[in-house]
């Protein structure tokens, strides 16, 4: 049999076992909230908050700790901006007096002693958005611990909201509370950039282990674009050159089934 004929066999085999993982992987619907990267509104306001204090460390400031309750508010501002962009509240209160955006939080829960908002509309991406406030003085001395007066805040605790409403003027929202407390508040927790760190080739979960869902993984990358962290794309590439492909996804899989008994794979081994 030629080369040329065992390669096109070989070709084919590899589409066929991909194939079978497609038709598997088709119970798995995508998860879509914009054209971009798939990841989930929770994520989204981590992503802003690593990247916010990376703003902060490069400016040598202390880090902000991401609160759930903080965030429940912020995501509440983020939908009562798709009504009024404004940092009044679309409600009134009971006086008729605009209520301030701070009222969202419930300082009984929370005994802040000072409260700033940023709030920002029209990009999808935490990094478009913090470019917006970086680009105006006013919302980036917010996250600098400036208040509106030029004074010096701390501010230590954050909440992020983001929301996504498709017919509305701007489609994508964002709100970010940022507090200053002297207690320690439940739940808060700082937010990191890789929340999977591979521990080698193929270990997309970032258990240690290579199994089917690292697999599973793999594949809806391929199939939906499903996200992986720059970390989870280097380790994905098991041809070891320079993207990821179908191939990778077939080479995982014999490697599990015994097929292949050491990662990476190089063309010569297929």
């Amino acid at each position: 049999m030629s080369a040329a004929v065992k390669n096109i066999r070989r070709l084919v085999s590899l589409l066929a076992a991909f194939a079978v993982a497609v038709c598997c992987m088709s119970i798995f619907p995508a998860e879509t909230y914009g054209e971009d990267e798939q990841l989930t509104m929770a994520e989204l306001a981590d992503r802003m908050g690593v990247l916010i204090n990376e703003a902060r460390a490069e400016a040598g400031l202390d880090p902000l700790y991401i609160v759930p309750y903080l965030n429940d508010c912020a995501n509440v501002r983020a939908r009562e901006c798709i009504v009024k962009f404004d940092h009044d509240r679309p409600a009134f209160g009971e006086d008729g007096v605009p209520q301030n955006f701070s009222t969202v939080i419930d300082d009984d829960l929370v005994p802040y002693s000072s409260a700033a908002e940023d709030i920002a509309a029209g990009n999808k991406s935490a990094e478009a958005t913090l470019e917006q406030w970086k680009n105006s003085p006013v919302h980036w001395n917010y996250l600098m611990n400036i208040n509106q007066k030029g004074q010096f805040i701390e501010y230590n605790y954050i909440g992020i909201g983001v929301c996504f409403e498709e017919n509305s003027e701007h489609s994508w929202y964002w709100a970010v509370l940022l507090i200053e407390c002297d207690e320690d508040l439940s739940g808060a927790y700082m937010p990191e950039r890789y929340k999977i760190v591979p521990q080698c080739l193929g270990d997309l979960t970032g258990d240690g282990v290579l199994n089917n869902f690292d697999f599973i993984i793999l594949s809806r990358h391929i199939i939906y674009g499903k996200y992986l962290n720059d970390l989870q794309l280097e380790c994905a590439d098991l041809f070891q050159d320079g993207q990821i492909s179908i191939a990778d996804a077939v080479v995982l899989k014999r490697f599990l089934i015994g097929r292949y008994k050491t990662l990476p794979v190089t063309l010569d081994m297929v």
